[in-house]
């Protein structure tokens, strides 16, 4: 029997075949908005200084949502802002409704020529109720949608577990978990919490923030003082080794395409002086 969070798990076929791409949404803007709106709802998360995870379930949600529904149907936007606000409750964290709005708000318009800080929603204002009103509505669409199912495992948990298990000392520890949750953070801008189970995703990433650190993990190949051999990092969780790559593979391309990015700007700039 599936467990809860793998029901929400897709193939390649359906992702290729969502509900937006059905409509006539670009693959590229699709992937353009999934990562807009994961770094949207980090942003969010930070404004109003609740925990990361709480920005990690919104974006869950938020996926989840557009693997039943078009973004042609629905104004991703509003969503987010919805997903964010559930979030936070089912996280039990002590945002408002109305610090939500004001959040959310000024961190979509910021850096708006209106907005240049981001516009305040105060409450009790005409703006502030039309801003409730849509994100109730679509709060009310969410669990429709999801059928009230918002159980999201998270992969900070066995992340934390891996490194503690693998790595004694203590500044090890906090050094490999500071890169792997960036790394963590990083992967919510692509598909992979809709395709691989979370003890997979968060075993490849605290592999890859170990290289990135210089922080050895075992191979299974070393034993310890009695002689037994000590288990591989991808084996604490028996991961499939074939999806362990794939992770890792998507993961990289996300860096490669950003560095493309980044060394492309730089040389239009140069260009234009």
């Amino acid at each position: 029997m599936d467990s809860p969070g793998e029901l929400w798990l897709f193939t390649d076929e359906e992702v290729e075949g969502s509900p937006s791409r059905l409509a006539g949404m670009s693959v590229e803007d699709e992937r353009e908005a999934m990562e807009e709106m994961a770094l949207y709802l980090f942003r969010c998360s930070r404004a109003l200084r609740v925990p990361m995870l709480t920005g990690a379930v919104a974006i869950k949600f938020w996926q989840r949502v557009f693997m039943l529904e078009s973004m042609k149907k629905l104004d991703r936007w509003d969503v987010a802002k919805a997903c964010f606000f559930l979030a936070c409750k089912t996280q039990e964290t002590r945002a408002t409704l109305g610090l939500v709005i004001n959040v959310c708000v000024k961190e979509k318009t910021r850096g708006s020529v209106d907005f240049p800080e981001g516009e305040d929603v105060r409450e009790g204002t005409e703006r502030f109720f039309e801003e409730k009103e849509w994100i109730l509505a679509a709060e009310r669409e969410i669990l429709r949608i999801l059928n009230f199912d918002l159980y999201v495992p998270q992969p900070y948990t066995y992340a934390t577990q891996l490194v503690r298990s693998f790595v004694r000392e203590p500044a090890k520890q906090n050094m490999l978990l500071q890169a792997a949750y960036v790394f963590l953070n990083d992967s919510f801008r692509t598909y992979l919490h809709l395709q691989y189970d979370e003890k997979e995703i968060a075993s490849t990433v605290v592999y890859l923030a170990s290289r990135y650190v210089a922080v050895e993990l075992s191979d299974g190949t070393q034993r310890d003082a009695r002689g037994n051999r000590i288990i591989a990092w991808h084996e604490l969780y028996r991961c499939d080794i074939d999806h362990v790559n794939r992770i890792g593979t998507i993961m990289l391309d996300l860096y490669e395409a950003q560095y493309v990015t980044k060394t492309q700007a730089r040389d239009d700039t140069r260009e234009e002086t």
